[in-house]
């Protein structure tokens, strides 16, 4: 998982370092509790003993991001929302300790993927790839 703040938020030779959880802004854009990603944000931040209180909570990763680029606060989204971000107008950060994300491709179980269709799992897995790097 990746924390984005607006521009400015911290110096700029930080971009793209490994933020602490005990470092995030206490006050976020929070998403929804019932998000599994979330629940693992939350997990590590109970782990150090850490909580948070937000005042605006919104149902989408795309919408904290978007947010954060109007300059509402800072958020923790997915690499890849992350990745998609106005970087003129944000900066990110991975989270440390390191939160997982998965990305899964669901496919009919009695029928093969046809060749083209390896082809396109093989361009997400390097775009999702190329994602990841962009904001770790």
């Amino acid at each position: 998982m990746t924390a984005i703040a607006p521009l400015g938020s911290w110096a700029k030779n930080l971009d793209n370092t490994a933020l602490p959880v005990a470092d995030l802004p206490k006050n976020l854009i929070a998403l929804d509790l019932d998000d599994h990603l979330v629940s693992r944000v939350m997990d590590a931040c109970e782990e150090q003993g850490l909580s948070f209180t937000s005042y605006t909570v919104v149902q989408t990763y795309l919408l904290a991001r978007t947010l954060v680029e109007l300059g509402a606060g800072a958020a923790v989204i997915d690499p890849f929302t992350a990745a998609t971000s106005d970087h003129s107008k944000v900066q990110c950060r991975p989270l440390s300790p390191n939160v997982p994300v998965d990305l899964y491709l669901l496919t009919v179980k009695s029928t093969p993927l046809s060749r083209s269709a390896r082809a396109f799992v093989e361009c997400i897995k390097e775009a999702g790839a190329e994602f990841i790097a962009r904001t770790s």
